[in-house]
């Protein structure tokens, strides 16, 4: 990034906004990269409007495109005004999950940072690009040619890698090497999806059933065990119960559901990324799906009742 300018000596001669601009770059790839490892990796993201699956994917393709742009050096005050923009919203991100008494913004995966931290730094972001004005006219016509396509290159295959896939209603994956996003809420009256993906149990086409989907790192998920555990134990239900475990797979059994003898333990292939919003409870009838809740405790207590 040293292009914008030289000394007499031909000595690199960076400008406030060429240090800005490197600094913003850097602090862009890594909010990427550590949201995408969390997302890869399976770890559960909040369940607020800011943390959703959906929105953590938009984040890291903004990101990443806004961090391609600005290596370029293309149009150098647009990418300000840009820049400025988006950790403005960033900023207001952060002072909104302070306010709410979170303790991590989120902003980088699992790699917990205060959001009073993450509003001063968005907010010294916005004062930097406010003040430093890029200089001339950008770096020569051949650096930005090939820094941009090199960028683009770049920004084009990890979107390719990164965007996600759907199930079609006939349980059928989508063209492609990302990951799987599951939208349970649409299936009520279709036939259930992941039955063929399912490992280790067999009959989910056939008969009254109740599954449950999750992690077995969510807390949330571990609170639904319980009580589909427990409602399991404290009478006869009418039809099968599944407990059916998303990537990435705990090393050991689950000793709840060891001990459950009506229940049935199952895990959706590992040979793709699977990511939900999870617990969900799906009450599935002859291979069609009746009644779903995500993310309900009470509900997740009422498929269970007679």
């Amino acid at each position: 990034m040293c292009a914008a300018g030289t000394t007499n000596r031909g000595r690199c001669n960076l400008s406030p906004w060429d240090l800005t601009r490197s600094a913003t770059v850097a602090l862009l790839l890594f909010a990427a990269v550590a949201k995408s490892y969390q997302f890869v990796s399976g770890s559960p993201v909040g369940s607020g409007s800011f943390e959703s699956r959906w929105m953590v994917l938009v984040a890291v393709q903004v990101e990443l495109a806004v961090g391609a742009w600005l290596v370029t050096g293309l149009w150098p005050r647009t990418a300000r005004l840009v820049v400025g923009l988006l950790f403005g919203c960033f900023a207001a991100v952060s002072a909104f999950k302070a306010a709410a008494g979170h303790g991590s913004c989120g902003c980088f995966g699992e790699v917990r940072v205060s959001p009073w931290v993450t509003f001063t730094l968005d907010a010294a972001v916005v004062l930097a690009v406010l003040t430093c004005r890029p200089r001339g006219g950008g770096p020569p016509v051949g650096l930005v040619t090939a820094g941009w396509a090199v960028a683009a290159g770049a920004a084009v295959a990890l979107f390719v890698a990164s965007s996600p896939r759907h199930l079609t209603a006939s349980g059928e994956l989508a063209l492609g090497d990302g990951p799987v996003v599951l939208e349970p809420e649409g299936w009520v009256g279709k036939p259930f999806p992941l039955t063929r993906y399912v490992r280790g149990i067999d009959g989910l086409d056939e008969g009254s059933w109740t599954v449950l989907l999750y992690h077995h790192n969510c807390p949330e998920c571990e609170a639904a065990i319980d009580a589909l555990v427990r409602a399991v134990a404290s009478g006869p239900h009418p039809g099968r119960v599944a407990f059916v475990e998303l990537p990435p797979h705990s090393p050991r059994p689950d000793p709840r559901l060891a001990g459950c003898p009506s229940c049935r333990v199952g895990r959706l292939a590992a040979t793709d990324d699977w990511f939900a919003q999870t617990p969900v409870t799906l009450t599935v009838v002859d291979g069609t799906v009746v009644q779903v809740a995500v993310r309900n405790g009470r509900q997740h207590t009422e498929a269970l009742q007679p």
